[in-house]
């Protein structure tokens, strides 16, 4: 098991996510703290764009924060409605689910 991690870049209104290590109800209290430190940066962001490369294990529990987060998602982009450009260009967005945002292959469910 590796310590799990978050990286958080922003760039204009885009912030990159970066989860790395184990994402497991073991680390539950590293993965709180880990959120609630990219939270400011989330309620700022205009996209927010996920790389899990880097995860290596995520158990169930992460699977429904993960779940929490598609639905957050979802909710926000009701809320909000569709931006200007997206209007512009006739783009109308899907709900989101796990299967949007991206999977690692090397991922493995701990043991």
């Amino acid at each position: 098991m590796t310590a799990p991690l978050l990286t958080a870049t922003p760039s204009g209104d885009t912030l990159e996510l970066r989860p790395g290590g184990s994402w497991t109800a073991a680390n539950a209290a590293v993965l709180e703290r880990l959120s609630s430190e990219v939270a400011p940066q989330l309620d700022r962001a205009g996209i927010v764009k996920i790389d899990m490369a880097e995860v290596r294990e995520l158990d169930d529990v992460a699977f429904e924060h993960l779940t929490a987060y598609c639905e957050g998602v979802n909710d926000g982009m009701k809320d909000a409605g569709r931006s200007l450009p997206m209007w512009a260009v006739g783009f109308v967005p899907q709900p989101w689910n796990q299967r949007a945002v991206p999977r690692n292959p090397r991922v493995r469910r701990p043991r």
